[in-house]
């Protein structure tokens, strides 16, 4: 159906991915355009999000190394296959196709390697280093929860009303976190 107004029939999601890649500026690296994408499938209908995770999966099979790459960098926060060991049994053909990206290739299994353990185990909100802060009630709560709820917080107050220790802490935290994505992020990104 064309857009209200208009003869112009709106684009598929894959029709929009293709077109960022194919009308890239000059400097664009593969994992800025994944990172564009991902933010997508939480505000578009989930049949359409769905799109992005098919179209990596395509892009995986692609002769571009640029698309390659993107798929590969869709990685953080979507499952282009259904366990680990399949996703490292993606890698492998990938390293042979394009020797020249076979760092970033033998990053992708390794930095994926814990979300899978999460999915496969169920426990998406429990990783190493997790603080739980006991919950506190908000003032006019009417309905007190008795059981442990299963979601955990990571921080609950913001920084500035923490103890300078922890402070600390928290800011050395989220440094340290973002040595390991820079680590992480393949180096075609770079």
């Amino acid at each position: 159906m064309p857009l209200a107004g208009s003869d112009v029939w709106p684009m598929t999601v894959e029709e929009v991915m293709e077109f960022l890649v194919e009308h890239r500026a000059p400097n664009v690296t593969p994992g800025y355009v994944a990172e564009q994408l991902l933010p997508m499938a939480w505000i578009i209908e989930v049949e359409s999000g769905r799109q992005i995770i098919e179209m990596g999966k395509r892009w995986l099979e692609a002769d571009d190394p640029f698309r390659v790459a993107v798929a590969i960098g869709l990685e953080n926060e979507t499952y282009l296959a259904d366990s680990w060991e399949e996703l490292a049994a993606l890698a492998e053909p990938l390293k042979e196709r394009f020797p020249s990206m076979a760092a970033d290739v033998d990053a992708w299994p390794a930095r994926a390697e814990n979300s899978y353990e999460r999915r496969r185990t169920g426990s998406f909100f429990d990783w190493p280093g997790a603080r739980v802060p006991p919950v506190t009630p908000l003032v006019g709560d009417t309905d007190v929860v008795e059981e442990p709820v299963a979601v955990r917080v990571v921080r609950q107050e913001p920084v500035e009303a923490l103890q300078e220790e922890d402070r600390d802490q928290v800011h050395r935290d989220d440094q340290a976190d973002e040595a390991e994505d820079r680590e992480a992020r393949p180096a075609v990104e770079r």
